[in-house]
């Protein structure tokens, strides 16, 4: 039976991120951000993908299908009416 596991990126440095997916022997990791992007370069979406392959594991990027954040146009706080009417 395959396992699904879930980290969130923090501000660890490349090593340290790379060593937890390692150690967990990650395969491929689905990334589920909105925004796929980073103050930290490599967390960025094509630097992730690049630095991920690279290390044998694949990327699938999900963030459309799984992301947080409502599509509509407008704040993610709902106050205009797009959103609003996204969010019932």
């Amino acid at each position: 039976m395959a396992s699904v596991f879930t980290i969130g990126h923090s501000s660890h440095e490349w090593r340290q991120f790379a060593a937890v997916l390692g150690a967990a022997e990650i395969t491929a990791l689905a990334d589920v951000r909105s925004s796929p992007s980073s103050r930290y370069p490599h967390f960025n979406r094509a630097a992730l993908k690049a630095r991920l392959n690279a290390a044998g594991i694949a990327y699938l990027y999900m963030g459309v299908e799984l992301g947080g954040r409502p599509r509509c146009g407008g704040p993610v706080n709902g106050a205009d009416k797009l959103c609003r009417d996204a969010a019932r």
